[in-house]
């Protein structure tokens, strides 16, 4: 009896260890598979962010670089010092922008800065063993094209987005090449090291090949990892993004040997009564409480959410100068934070995400100039611009059903996005404007044209286009020199947009020629009243530099479809017209001969 009573404890013991060292070992699989699905779809999110990055900045980049060339396409007389200050303007709306050069016939013959980068000067780019190919690549397709890194003549390495040029009449002018720090570019998108937080991280594709093309971001060995591949996608090209942890992604998901040694001592203690059991319980306290005091430091803001829009509980946030005070909210309602159009779209975001048990993301913003809440509970001022990030939780956690909400402070990011968009609102307004008299230029009154055809064509309605040129102008440039010309021309440009309704379009054409575009005419009868009003508003003298000058126009009239159906048919029509018009006596419109039955001429 003795040695039973002492063999039956040992016994029970040593089966109650091997019961929870089998558990134990079970769920640390379970866990290990889980820990593998969950790395990968955290992995696979973080690539998507990264490449949603490399192709924002890589396509706002072309987006920049076109506009300029479709500039120099419009203005190729204008010369470098009308160039300059446009190519500077690029320079300082993009951080990654090292230079600016134009290459006439392929021969680099302005660049800007132009301070450290001399040697590109009388560069022929076609002959150059590294940028040449690129160069063919580009005019083959007459479409931009992004090649390197690529080493540059005057040092340093970089991508170098080149895009055509094209004049109006379609012929190929040269280049616009713009070399692009690509450091800064991977940088933007959060890619400063081939390695970092235990990622591997990988690029391929020189040359925008792709997967064809060799690896010039991190180790190529990557692509061979079982990594996580993006393509990221730039006008005609792509890179090949890989990302893999770089241990492995066993041991990136392997279950920590602290937690093994932890659960061996579980199994150990499982079969201990009394003293063991409260050491455990003292134990999970004390994790517990290290736990709250953790996610009470995190620096962006936490919520618990009810399924009717009120916060249960907060945590986090503790950066005053981004987020409010969290703890004051508790037992508030969306409505009593944001306005009610907010509050309903929050609402609905939490709504969704514990319906269909998935990741809801959304932006909104939060006013706080009107809102007595969150100025008395103190935090950052003025319009804040939130990202949500609202998390299904498990069910009957809470009373009712509710979510995680997360929240980062985007304010700044926001900023950033709305400057770059007026910077390249202003580029593309210097491309398709005058820069004389502020008026359309031709690159602009041609796509407002194919816009008012294609509207007449669908509402079947025509459009009227007035060719206008001004009568003996040269004179006034001769005698007075061309600042009193350029103030006339001005002037005349104020008085021609007077004659026209909102959409209509007012261009100058170049020299002393001038467009006016009738986006909906009412046949001959509202042209020729157009004409009318503009030799009207024209009959008064007009003041430039102390001197008093009297000038007359002659314009030809073409309206669509009579006198044709596109754009380059339409300008034919009216200036032929223009000319019949100088030569019955200037001064006066003239219609294209297809409608002029009974008379053309006007005054």
């Amino acid at each position: 009896m003795p040695h039973s009573t002492r063999t039956l404890p040992a016994l029970a013991g040593s089966v109650v260890f091997l019961l929870i060292a089998l558990a134990l070992f079970a769920l640390e699989r379970m866990n290990q598979e889980f820990a593998e699905q969950e790395a990968r779809s955290q992995l696979e999110n973080r690539a998507a962010a990264f490449r949603s990055r490399l192709e924002s900045e890589m396509n706002r980049t072309i987006f920049v670089v076109s506009g300029f060339t479709h500039f120099v396409g419009a203005n190729p007389g204008l010369g470098w010092d009308a160039y300059k200050p446009v190519a500077k303007r690029m320079v300082h709306a993009s951080s990654h922008i090292i230079n600016i050069t134009l290459a006439p016939n392929n021969i680099i013959r302005w660049n800007y800065p132009r301070e450290g980068n001399e040697d590109a000067l009388g560069l022929r780019i076609l002959e150059h063993p590294q940028q040449g190919d690129s160069l063919r690549r580009m005019i083959d397709s007459g479409r931009p094209v992004v090649t390197g890194p690529v080493d540059l003549v005057q040092g340093g390495n970089a991508l170098i987005f080149r895009s055509p040029v094209y004049l109006d009449d379609g012929s190929y002018w040269g280049t616009a090449s713009v070399p692009v720090d690509s450091n800064s570019v991977l940088a933007a998108a959060g890619l400063d090291a081939p390695q970092f937080n235990g990622l591997s991280i990988a690029i391929r594709g020189h040359d925008g090949l792709g997967a064809d093309g060799d690896t010039f971001f991190g180790d190529a060995s990557v692509f061979d990892a079982d990594p996580i591949l993006k393509n990221v996608r730039f006008e005609d090209q792509s890179w090949q993004l890989a990302v893999a942890p770089a241990a492995g992604w066993a041991a990136h998901a392997a279950t920590p040997q602290s937690h093994r040694a932890l659960g061996l001592a579980l199994a150990l203690t499982g079969g201990l009564v009394g003293g063991v059991l409260t050491a455990q319980s003292q134990r999970i306290r004390r994790v517990s409480r290290q736990l709250e005091a953790m996610v009470a430091a995190i620096p962006d803001s936490g919520f618990v959410i009810d399924d009717q829009g009120r916060y249960l509980e907060s945590f986090g946030g503790q950066e005053r100068r981004l987020y409010h005070d969290g703890a004051a909210l508790k037992g508030r309602h969306l409505r009593d934070v944001m306005d009610d159009d907010t509050s309903r779209h929050a609402l609905s975001g939490v709504r969704r995400a514990i319906s269909e048990k998935r990741l809801v993301t959304l932006e909104y913003p939060l006013r706080t100039e009107d809102n007595a809440l969150l100025n008395a509970i103190g935090g950052p001022s003025g319009t804040q611009w939130f990202q949500a990030r609202i998390y299904p939780l498990p069910t009957n956690l809470e009373r009712r059903p509710s979510a995680l909400w997360l929240a980062y402070n985007i304010t700044e990011r926001r900023r950033v996005e709305e400057q770059a968009r007026i910077n390249e609102e202003q580029i593309r307004y210097l491309a398709m404007h005058d820069h004389l008299t502020g008026l359309a230029n031709r690159a602009y009154l041609l796509e407002q044209m194919q816009k008012a055809l294609n509207m007449a064509q669908r509402d079947n309605h025509q459009v009227g286009l007035l060719f206008l040129d001004l009568d003996h102008f040269k004179a006034i440039n001769d005698a007075h020199g061309h600042d009193s010309g350029d103030l006339v021309l001005q002037e005349i440009a104020a008085r021609l947009k007077t004659v026209v309704r909102d959409s209509d379009t007012v261009a100058r054409h170049g020299g002393d020629e001038f467009v006016i575009l009738l986006s909906k005419v009412d046949g001959i009868r509202g042209a020729t009243a157009v004409a009318e009003k503009t030799l009207q508003a024209l009959t008064l003298p007009i003041e430039a530099n102390g001197r008093s000058f009297r000038l007359g126009v002659s314009i030809g009239i073409s309206l669509y479809p009579d006198h044709g159906c596109t754009p380059d048919a339409l300008q034919r029509a009216a200036d032929d017209a223009m000319y019949a018009a100088k030569a019955e006596g200037r001064d006066q419109f003239s219609v294209s001969p297809d409608q002029a039955a009974g008379g053309s001429a006007g005054r």
